[in-house]
């Protein structure tokens, strides 16, 4: 089914990726930091928008294949996630979210294009990417594409935030 998110235009196989995530490990059986934890925990919180947006495309939200915390917010209330899931799909425009930058002279860094991010909701953003090869799941059906998130996300378990 093809779709228009923003500046991205994709073709996604709902029902490949349904098949997949139903059966996809869940992200705390391959980590147990809290950060990790947290994310898994909330995402049954996240605003009905984000969790639309992610049945509409056939992905269980608590199973990404990469996920980080960028940094703490609010005085340890909520985290800055970023990273990734897998759709098995296309991207049919040659839009490239992803940018070069040189920050001391010498490094070269890459960096979301803030301009292409598509929001789902108020603190949740995405873009899309060909190919998909880095920490592809066992079995995941072809064609694959990235999807890359930023979100911002509240701090949910009964633990202390160890990320202040």
């Amino acid at each position: 089914m093809v779709f228009t998110f923003g500046k991205f235009i994709v073709d996604i196989d709902i029902e490949k990726n349904r098949t997949f995530y139903q059966t996809a490990e869940a992200l705390t059986v391959g980590c147990n930091c809290n950060g990790c934890a947290n994310f898994e925990k909330a995402a049954d919180l996240f605003p009905e928008l984000v969790r639309e947006f992610f049945r509409g495309l056939g992905v269980d939200p608590k199973k990404p294949a990469e996920v980080y915390v960028n940094c703490s917010e609010d005085g340890g209330k909520r985290l800055f996630y970023g990273g990734f899931y897998h759709l098995c799909g296309t991207v049919l425009d040659d839009k490239n979210a992803w940018i070069s930058q040189e920050v001391d002279g010498i490094t070269i860094v890459s960096c979301i294009n803030e301009d292409y991010l598509y929001e789902i909701a108020d603190g949740y953003c995405v873009i899309f990417g060909d190919g998909g090869d880095a920490l592809l799941e066992d079995g995941f059906p072809e064609p694959v594409i990235t999807m890359d998130i930023e979100f911002h996300v509240p701090w949910v378990l009964d633990e202390e935030n160890t990320y202040k």
